[in-house]
């Protein structure tokens, strides 16, 4: 059984905050209805990748699951580049 993960208000200012951002303003855009479909295309599109879970990269037809390196997604794109020129 897969469980969604729903942060408390509380511990969302409290990121927020640590991270000098705007927490109402955070919060609020959170609940926005354009956040809610931005994930459920992103999800839908991950399942038919059968990417199974984050983190993960898609360029072209180059998958990468797990984390990746700071250049990583920058050596990607430059590989694709080179083969395309």
């Amino acid at each position: 059984m897969r469980a969604r993960l729903v942060p408390k208000p509380a511990r969302l200012r409290g990121v927020a905050e640590e991270l000098s951002l705007d927490a109402e303003r955070l919060i609020e855009e959170m609940r926005s209805p354009g956040i809610d479909a931005a994930l459920d295309l992103t999800g839908a599109v991950a399942s038919l990748l059968g990417l199974p879970g984050t983190p993960a990269l898609v360029v072209g037809r180059t998958v990468v699951l797990g984390a990746v390196r700071e250049r990583g997604p920058t050596h990607i794109v430059e590989e694709k580049r080179a083969v395309r020129a």
